[in-house]
């Protein structure tokens, strides 16, 4: 499970609020950037970038903080906070916002959200922030008639493929997530939960994790030293070997490697393909996360390392002939480098099948 690291700007500082509450705020710097830096160096892999005053007005109020950070990091980072049209979608991802994030505008103008979606794909992500079961909108200030579970429904009908989900209630008092509705939720849809709210310790990012969560925002809990971001790391990247799979039967080619292929544990939906020598294996096997041989490079790569879009293997599986894997994944992010989900969305021109068993041109 990814752990995100979050960074709340309000008036240009990083702040963590109690439940939502602006007047109920703890500053923890005047330099986001070092903070920012602080989580990369301890080995962050994503950022998450609330602009407070942005949520409660409508626009972007803290774009020079967010563009600072993004030219000091080297690792992704998603952002929202006052994102209310496409125009502004647009403008975060121009200065290098990796995912940005609607909340208010799923709720007020979901026609808004299938336009970025269809538009966007992978980096549209929708918050889902929630108090008593109900939405709340405009920086956490308004409540919504909808609820946490319609509006994730509804937004899946529109193609979103990612969701945050935030206790209101328990952010920003380390007292714990609500693990409740986070378990409905993985229940419910079938695409990636980020988790956010109360969590203010390892157990609680473990438990998230067996409960099927993508990812765990962390906020207040790392700037007070409940979590230590390091040690968390460490221990959600400690995974158990997946099943199915003996070393031993495995047969690589005449040049060390057999393709695998990378299949959405989810949905079912064939990501992408690669090739794996025996180091690659070994290292997927003792990290969770997919590696692979590049064959022109001739060397290892672990997939996500530069884009922060890594495959989490939930389990490996070998076909009948023992010459091919089958990797059941969580991707954090697109498969394939053009930004696509799969590496597969192109329909080879010039050909129809005609018959069951027959492919004419």
């Amino acid at each position: 499970m990814e752990i995100i690291p979050a960074i709340d700007l309000r008036n240009g500082r990083c702040v963590r609020l109690y439940q939502g509450d602006y007047g109920k705020e703890t500053v923890f710097s005047d330099d986001p950037v070092s903070m920012a830096l602080r989580w990369q160096s301890e080995g962050a892999k994503r950022l998450h970038l609330i602009d407070l005053d942005g949520a409660a007005k409508g626009e972007p109020c803290n774009l020079d903080s967010i563009k600072k950070i993004i030219a000091a990091v080297k690792i992704p980072v998603q952002v929202g906070g006052g994102i209310r049209s496409l125009k502004t979608v647009e403008q975060l991802l121009s200065i290098g916002v990796g995912r940005t994030i609607l909340g208010t505008v799923a709720v007020e103008k979901p026609e808004l959200v299938k336009k970025a979606c269809k538009k966007y794909g992978e980096q549209i992500i929708v918050s889902i922030d929630a108090k008593d079961r109900w939405v709340a909108t405009r920086g956490w200030l308004e409540k919504s008639k909808v609820t946490a579970s319609e509006l994730a429904t509804r937004m899946i009908d529109l193609g979103v493929r990612r969701l945050i989900y935030t206790d209101i209630s328990r952010d920003g008092t380390l007292t714990s997530p609500n693990f409740e509705a986070v378990a409905e939720l993985v229940s419910q849809i079938n695409v990636p939960i980020i988790a956010a709210g109360g969590i203010s310790s390892i157990e609680h990012l473990a438990k998230l994790s067996k409960l099927g969560a993508e990812g765990a925002i962390v906020g207040k809990a790392i700037y007070t030293g409940d979590i230590n971001l390091k040690e968390a790391l460490k221990a959600m990247s400690r995974k158990k070997t997946p099943k199915g799979l003996k070393l031993e039967i495995v047969k690589f080619d005449d040049k060390g490697l057999i393709p695998a292929i990378a299949q959405d544990a989810k949905t079912g939906e064939v990501l992408m393909v690669a090739y794996v020598n025996r180091e690659a294996l070994e290292k997927t096997l003792a990290t969770g996360q997919a590696w692979f041989y590049s064959r022109s490079r001739k060397e290892l790569w672990n997939k996500g390392a530069t884009s922060g879009n890594y495959l989490y293997v939930k389990k490996i599986l070998i076909d009948c002939d023992e010459d091919t894997l089958l990797l059941k994944v969580d991707p954090a992010g697109p498969a394939c480098h053009t930004g696509n989900r799969s590496c597969f969305f192109r329909e080879l021109g010039g050909l129809s099948i005609k018959g069951k068993d027959t492919l004419q041109r």
